[in-house]
């Protein structure tokens, strides 16, 4: 099953689980996730299921001052 993770195109089982998503794609943490413009906290991440064609967002901790 193909899903876009950044725009970047990534094949996950059919299981689909956010968690494969984010370990191809090779996000380390701290990050937040969005899946089609919604917010996914980080305690619903574990099981989240994606569905074909889910567009996910990994948005990096930005720091400044």
């Amino acid at each position: 099953m193909k899903v876009l993770v950044n725009m970047q195109q990534i094949e996950v089982s059919e299981a689909g689980l956010l968690t494969q998503a984010l370990h191809l794609f090779g996000a380390t943490p701290p990050f937040a996730v969005m899946v089609n413009e919604e917010f996914i906290p980080k305690s619903q991440q574990e099981g989240f299921v994606l569905k074909e064609g889910d567009k996910v967002e990994v948005l990096g901790a930005i720091q400044g001052g």
